[in-house]
């Protein structure tokens, strides 16, 4: 029997909006939040770092429990030890509960062991004022309570409730299966404990239920405004209570009464945002993070395409290859009409492939991996002090393929340029993501950007020159290693299957004459 404890995805800095990402979006993962404690212990303040819910595409609430992950003691290299912050810190608090949990009830299945952990829970606040309590979607069941998770006394099952997206006029139900850990046969009162909510928007529950038994919940808007809604259903017998976290959100998609073009061809194309709708300034899920080079409010005019795909491909996307001056576009990919569908962090533009060197960068490429048959929404939309207008962008299905490298000659006068030849019939290769090196060295006469260019500075095609300088060499024999990756794989991360599998590397002698 094995147990899935994935940590909670930090990679998008301290934004309380940062969603998390694979693995932690696994359902059968027990994801872990991060607090900060006091030296007197509770009550706990969510870490700034941790990240939040729902995941991407699948819209699970997340995380299922919390743990200390502020300013750990926690071992370092040559048997020292070190103060660290992360959810990295709070994940091993979780994980040691687990293996004591497992030790003591060796018959507990892992889906119990994680009910016990989420249903039993200590509050964790929003703010140091220690007044409002932190979303359901950032603290999950709350602070692991090892004690009480010992003696759970029911199970679970789901431990948390996503209702997802709900439209403002609807009525959705949801069943929680309960089952008696031990002590837990009987009757259970019933209520809601709402943190977040709108007007019209109700959460309904029965007075009582019976363990064992099935939990309905049920979820009407009647007209309610857009908006998330939060809490816990609490079960109480006497003194104990066990709560189940839930989420929503009240979801009118803008995006719906769009008139999308139609994108079949693959290559290059010319569009314009100007004259285009202003339907949406904002899309999630993930929440779009600041400090990544992009923007947010997308409040200015936008142009929708409409890509179908008959059957699963490999990925799709798009780069935004040029703009008129002054312009400002920014790509983002939505499932079909649904701004608050985001193809999950593919959709946003940066590098969010940790295996390069330019990961974080801002990058204007947006797609979908592994995306399966159905119709998607590619929008080109502008900043809310951006300037509309004419951009060029090149669009790709299935681009499994790395770029092409070709030495154009082994032997070059010096002073003359080694000129490497890159190529790419894809998504096109990326200048930025160059790496280019002489006898091991990123010496200054030969460094990325001062010394190399792709195709001088303007928007790489199908290909490029990569013209590196030799001045400053010796005479005679050097090694040269050049590595460039497509732009397809900006998009590329843990799930796909191969590391870098659109990056080419080169590697070859030549000679200064």
């Amino acid at each position: 029997m094995s147990f899935l404890l994935s940590l909670q995805a930090t990679i998008l800095g301290s934004s309380v909006a940062a969603p998390l990402s694979s693995p932690g979006s696994t359902p059968e993962a027990i994801t872990v939040g991060a607090v900060t404690t006091t030296r007197s212990g509770p009550p706990n303040v969510i870490a700034g770092f941790s990240s939040s819910g729902p995941t991407p595409l699948s819209l699970q609430l997340k995380p299922e429990v919390s743990a200390p992950g502020a300013n750990v003691l926690s071992a370092a290299p040559q048997g020292a030890y070190t103060t660290l912050s992360g959810t990295s810190m709070a994940a091993p608090h979780v994980a040691g509960g687990v293996a004591l949990l497992r030790q003591r009830h060796p018959t507990w299945t892992p889906a119990q062991i994680k009910s016990a952990l989420a249903l039993t829970g200590d509050r964790v606040f929003a703010g140091d004022g220690r007044t409002i309590e932190a979303s359901t979607v950032r603290e999950g069941g709350g602070v692991v309570n090892l004690p009480r998770a010992n003696d759970p006394l029911l199970f679970a099952a789901p431990v948390a409730l996503s209702f997802g997206h709900v439209l403002p006029t609807a009525s959705v139900a949801r069943s929680v299966t309960l089952s008696d850990a031990g002590g837990g046969l009987g009757e259970w009162a019933v209520t809601v404990e709402q943190q977040t909510g709108a007007t019209g928007a109700t959460i309904g529950v029965p007075p009582t239920v019976s363990v064992p038994g099935s939990l309905p919940v049920t979820v009407a808007t009647a007209g309610a405004p857009e908006g998330e809604l939060s809490g816990f259903v609490v079960l109480t017998r006497g003194a104990e209570r066990r709560r189940i976290p839930y989420w929503l959100r009240v979801s009118s998609p803008a995006l719906a009464r769009a008139k999308p073009l139609p994108l079949t061809r693959q290559g290059v194309h010319r569009g314009t945002t100007r004259g285009g709708t202003s339907l949406v300034a904002r899309y999630r899920y993930p929440e779009s993070p600041v400090g990544l080079g992009f923007a947010t409010d997308l409040a200015g005019p936008e142009r929708v395409y409409r890509v179908r795909l008959l059957r699963p491909a490999a990925n799709f996307g798009v780069v935004v290859l040029d703009t008129a001056p002054g312009v400002a576009v920014e790509p983002r990919t939505v499932l079909a009409g649904d701004e608050n569908r985001l193809t999950g962090y593919p959709a946003l533009p940066f590098n969010l492939n940790p295996y390069l060197r330019i990961f974080r960068q801002h990058v204007p490429v947006s797609g979908a991996i592994l995306p399966g048959r159905g119709s998607y929404d590619v929008v080109f939309d502008t900043p809310a002090d951006g300037k509309p207008g004419p951009f060029t962008f090149r669009f790709w299905i299935g681009d499994t393929a790395p770029p092409t490298i070709a030495l154009r000659s082994r032997a070059v006068n010096r002073g003359t340029p080694l000129v490497v030849r890159v190529a790419d019939g894809g998504s096109g290769v990326d200048p930025d993501s160059l790496v280019v090196r002489i006898d091991g060295s990123d010496r200054p006469s030969v460094s990325v950007g001062a010394s190399a260019s792709v195709g001088d500075g303007a928007p790489v095609g199908i290909s490029a020159p990569v013209r590196v300088r030799t001045a400053g060499l010796r005479r005679g024999r050097h090694t040269l290693f050049v590595q460039i990756s497509d732009y397809q794989e900006s998009r590329n991360m843990e799930n796909v299957a191969r590391i870098l599998p659109n990056t080419r590397t080169l590697r070859a002698r030549f000679t200064v004459r």
